[in-house]
Formats: structure tokens, sequence, C-alpha cells
């Protein structure tokens, strides 16, 4: 009876290590010994994610396929499908943006869909997203400012910072400036120095009525140029040459046009030494003395 018990056992064995074995010789035909996207043997994580079923393995099998030099699409749909199945958010993200990216209505159904999930599972590039697709009736869903408002509120509060000043740019796109400036607001507290530049030009703008404030206009421009917006040290130094919202200072203004010629990014370089030089032609040889003094005592100060 013993042996007969044993050979059972055996054979009970045999069967459970044919799956595993299949799934060794399967792998063998796609993998090296290299490793995965997550640091570990390609082997294992192929083992995990087709035999055992782990959704951060499944995860990563998708990534590799969405992103790979190969990519292949329909394979990264199967297994962001899988591990989305099994409430892996950052999969259920990935199917999404495939779908997003698609463009037709179907499709961005199928978007809307593992958006929502993914929003309801905390991630807050997802819940901006979602209230994207309610302000442009993307989807299958239809405005709802209310939805709208909540979702941005919980996508900042989830650390996805661009939420609030990408909303309010979309509601100034539309000539919604009174609705905009609360969101702009929100942003420019928490160190946005897009939305503080845009706060800027919104109370710049004669054409605003009652909202134009040239005070109020330079108070943004001057936080956003001392974080070292670019833009904003630009419209500064044109602000405090002409004296508008603050008294006259060619010195001021030409320390801030030295200030952001100091800057890499190539564009933005050229307009600023466009600015420079016009004040070069504007004020006197000690005034721009007195500015290039400010501008190495300030940059002194961020360096």
């Amino acid at each position: 009876m013993k042996t007969k018990k044993r050979k059972a056992s055996k054979g009970l064995w045999a069967w459970l290590l044919v799956p595993v074995a299949l799934a060794a010789g399967a792998a063998s035909v796609y993998f090296t010994a290299g490793t995965s996207p997550s640091g570990e043997n390609e082997w294992v994580t192929y083992a995990r994610a087709q035999v055992m079923g782990d959704p951060q393995a499944q995860y990563i099998k998708a990534i590799v396929a969405d992103t790979g030099k190969d990519r292949n699409e329909a394979e990264a749909i199967k297994w962001y499908e899988k591990a989305a199945a099994q409430s892996h958010v950052p999969a259920m993200m990935g199917l999404a943006d495939i779908y997003d990216r698609k463009g037709d209505t179907a499709s961005r159904t199928i978007a809307a869909h593992w958006y929502g999930e993914a929003a309801r599972g905390g991630d807050g590039r997802a819940q901006y997203q979602l209230a994207q697709y309610h302000t442009q009736s993307l989807g299958g869903l239809k405005p709802d400012p209310a939805k709208t408002a909540q979702l941005l509120q919980q996508s900042t509060d989830a650390g996805y910072g661009p939420a609030l000043n990408r909303y309010a740019q979309e509601l100034k796109s539309q000539g919604k400036l009174a609705e905009a400036l609360p969101w702009f607001q929100k942003a420019a507290a928490r160190g946005d120095m897009d939305a503080l530049y845009s706060l800027g030009e919104i109370y710049a703008d004669p054409l605003n009525g009652d909202l134009a404030s040239p005070i109020r206009a330079v108070t943004y421009f001057e936080e956003a140029a001392n974080l070292g917006h670019v833009p904003s040290q630009i419209k500064y130094a044109y602000l405090c040459l002409a004296g508008q919202g603050l008294p006259r200072d060619p010195v001021e203004a030409y320390k801030w046009a030295e200030i952001a010629s100091q800057t890499a990014d190539k564009a933005q370089k050229e307009a600023a030494l466009e600015v420079r030089e016009y004040l070069h032609t504007r004020i006197a040889p000690e005034q721009q003395q007195s500015g290039e003094m400010r501008a190495q005592v300030w940059l002194k100060t961020r360096s």
C-alpha cells in the first residue's frame, strides 16, 4: 500500500511540473539570460507573469511590448489587460493611454473606462485625464463642471502638479477668464511659474476690462521672475523700463534682461538678447553697468 502511495505521489508531482517545464521551454525560445526592465532575470519575469500570474511581472511584459525597439501593441494590450484585471493601476494607465492615442470614438470610450478605474485607484494623472475627457466630451463623458473640479482637486492632492494650471489654461483658451482665475491662483500658490506668468498676462491686458490691474500684473511677473521663469523676466524688464504698474527703473530693466539672457534655452535667449540690445539704445552706459552689477548679485545668490 505504501509503495502505491509513493508512486501516486510521484505521478502527481510529474503532472504539476509539466506546465512549469512547458513554460520554461517556451521562455527559452524568446529569452536569453538577460534582465528585464525591473532588473531581474528575463526567465524569472516570464515565469512570474505567465505561470504565476503576477500583475507586476505582467505589467513589465506590457511595458517591454509597448515601448521596446520592436513595439508590439497587441502584445502590450494583452499584458496590460491581464495586470489591469488584477487592479494594477499603472497597467490600467498603460491600457488607457494606448486607446487614448488611437483617437477614435470607440477607443476613447475604452480609454475613459480605464482612466476611470485608475482614477478610483488614486492615480493623479488618471484623475486629470478623466477631467479633460469630461471637459472635451470624450469617451462618452459629458461636461460636468462639479465633477471636473472634484477630479482636478483630487489630482492635485495626489501630487499631479500640472492639473490646476492645465485646466486653467483650458478655461482661458475658451475665453472663460473669470472661471480660470481661481485655478491659476491655486496653481500659483503651489509655485507654478507658468501659472504666475498667466496671471500676470491676464492682469496686464487692458482689454480684460475690470480684471486689468497693472499693479497686480507686476506682482505676479516679479514673483515668477525671481523663481527663474525667463518669459516673466523679459516681461518684467519691459514693465520696469515703461514704468507700468511700478516706478520707471531702467537699471532694474537692464538687470532682468541680463539675467534672462543667461538661459540655456535658445529661443528664450534670443528674445532676452533682443531686449538687452533694445535697452542699450534707451539707457545711459552707467545705467547699463549698474544693471549688470545687480544681475551678477542676483545670479550669485542663485548659483
